[in-house]
């Protein structure tokens, strides 16, 4: 067997003929391409992982693995809140409870939303002496600045009076040993009026009080101590506060109403005019009597006796 295998691969090499060579080539080349392809596939079955179990156990793996989740979202941010809660003022725990009981309920595989607590309900929970402090005055900001124009027509009122007091003392009732330097002005008293229709419609024994109406007319005492020795009067125009004239004989009249009629005993007398008569009324309000009384008769008489107000009222129809 040796011995003719070897025969021919002699006999095989010694021959030189041009077709064997080219056979020879054609084949060498033959298994030289097929070769190549065996690799070539073989390659790339292992990039694209094409073995069918390996494609299985690939997408297995990819189905255990989870993406792990994010520390910044999960519950462990609750305790923070809850020590901010703490440092609160007491009275804004009841505001804040009520989120954080529901951030503490929400299960640990789901991510907690925490509430912030609404405005308006710390406002509420707040003392009502911390609300007062924050709220807007209750007074709108016109009416202080009409209060402070008429505080200035008085005192201009007052300055007028002063400089003519200083030629006539005695016709705006100061007395001859009275310092011009030591007068002051006091706070205004409105001035009231009742209606026409109010005189037709009243009844004997009906209180007056309800019946008065503010006029735009104020009149500013002028003291020398504590008693008045004249009246000066503001207006108001519609646009302006006018300082007017100043008035001995009210003065005189309204310091002797206030004395016998005090408001340390609970009186508080109302004075009022008719705009058709130049001349001024009071009231005394507490008393049981209704009255309404002419200011001149205060004048004379310190016990001067009261008008009753249907008898006054019925005069001024």
């Amino acid at each position: 067997m040796k011995y003719n295998t070897s025969i021919t691969l002699h006999s095989f090499s010694r021959v030189n003929s041009p077709a064997r060579r080219m056979a020879f080539k054609g084949l060498s080349a033959l298994l030289l391409i097929l070769a190549m392809t065996i690799y070539w596939r073989y390659l790339h079955g292992l990039s694209h992982v094409s073995n069918p179990a390996l494609v299985q156990i690939v997408s297995e793996a990819k189905t255990l693995v989870k993406p792990a989740p994010d520390i910044a979202s999960t519950a462990p941010v609750l305790p923070a809140v809850k020590n901010s809660v703490s440092q609160m003022p007491s009275t804004l725990t009841p505001a804040v409870k009520s989120p954080v009981a529901q951030a503490e309920a929400v299960p640990a595989a789901a991510t907690p939303v925490i509430a912030q607590p609404a405005r308006s309900a710390i406002i509420k929970a707040l003392p009502a002496s911390i609300v007062a402090q924050r709220s807007p005055a209750s007074r709108p900001l016109s009416q202080f600045k009409e209060s402070d124009q008429l505080l200035k027509a008085g005192q201009q009122a007052f300055y007028n009076l002063l400089d003519a007091a200083r030629a006539y003392p005695d016709a705006y009732g100061f007395l001859p040993d009275d310092s011009l330097q030591l007068a002051r002005l006091g706070a205004p008293i409105q001035v009231y009026q009742v209606t026409e229709q109010d005189c037709v419609r009243y009844r004997a024994g009906q209180p007056v009080k309800p019946l008065l109406k503010p006029m735009a007319r104020w009149e500013f005492p002028v003291f020398i101590g504590d008693q008045i020795r004249c009246m000066v009067q503001v207006t108001y125009s519609g646009h302006n506060y006018v300082p007017g004239d100043g008035s001995k004989m009210l003065g005189m009249s309204w310091n002797k109403i206030l004395a016998k009629w005090p408001a340390s005993k609970g009186f508080h007398p109302q004075l009022l005019v008719n705009p058709e008569i130049p001349c001024f009324y009071f009231t005394v309000p507490e008393l049981d009597v209704q009255n309404v009384t002419d200011t001149n008769e205060m004048i004379f008489s310190d016990d001067a006796d009261l008008s009753p107000a249907a008898v006054i009222l019925a005069s001024w129809r």
